[in-house]
């Protein structure tokens, strides 16, 4: 159980010494598991589109309107944000497993110390 005290603006948690390993281990296996869920679905977005812009190159698509733009230009641009995307989550699970600090929460940590810095 957290108990936070709050004073002049700031936060502060205190946790019970009675609790810890056990939720954080369990927190560690959640975190890996929706982690690796996101890397699965980033991943077939990617397949997904890479597949569309082949498609789409093979039967010779164009954007409908004044300017016949190749439709695969576009998709394939998408589909290789989505592996970049996915590369990054796998990245991340990788540093997670390995018991690194993820680049998210290295982000949330500098946005609270801003969040902080504005409040003095």
């Amino acid at each position: 159980m957290n108990y936070e005290a709050r004073m002049f603006g700031g936060e502060e948690r205190l946790a019970l010494a009675g609790e810890g390993e056990k939720q954080s281990r369990r927190k560690w296996w959640i975190i890996a598991g929706v982690v690796a869920l996101v890397v699965i679905v980033a991943a077939y977005f990617a397949f997904s589109t890479l597949d569309l812009a082949t498609d789409s190159l093979d039967f010779g698509d164009v954007a409908q309107g004044s300017v016949p733009w190749p439709l695969w230009i576009p998709q394939m641009l998408c589909g290789i944000g989505g592996a970049l995307f996915a590369l990054c989550l796998v990245d991340d699970l990788v540093v997670h497993l390995s018991g690194g600090m993820p680049s998210y929460r290295r982000a949330a940590e500098a946005s609270a110390l801003e969040r902080a810095g504005e409040e003095l």
